[in-house]
């Protein structure tokens, strides 16, 4: 059995987004290209089987938008491909200093077996 590693799923959610000017999983040490998106993903074991095998991971994915002006439709459009893979899914406004940001959190709980997402 292997692992799920939805690490890549997140990936095409943020690739599908073609307001999106680019997405890393580490800030960048200026920030010039904007709307740009900062993602980081945490992959727990839920339940693991007597045989040692990990048979549910918990995921919890943070995705921080970032512009200059609004990103509310670019937060919209994350927010609705996360959903579409069946995640629970959160958003909050946190600007800083003269940059937009909307924070958006996404959790499930994912069958390795089955590879189906669950809340």
């Amino acid at each position: 059995m292997q692992k799920i590693n939805m690490k890549k799923e997140v990936v095409k959610v943020l690739e599908s987004v073609s307001s999106l000017a680019d997405f890393s999983t580490d800030y960048p040490s200026e920030m010039t290209e904007f709307p740009y998106a900062v993602y980081r993903t945490t992959a727990t074991p839920f339940f693991v089987d007597s045989d040692r095998n990990e048979v549910q991971t918990r995921w919890h994915i943070l995705i921080e938008i970032y512009g200059i002006k609004s990103v509310s439709s670019v937060a919209t459009s994350v927010y609705d491909g996360m959903r579409e893979l069946g995640f629970k899914v959160a958003q909050r406004d946190s600007n800083t200093a003269n940059i937009k940001r909307i924070v958006i959190e996404c959790q499930g709980v994912i069958d390795n077996i089955q590879q189906q997402l669950y809340l």
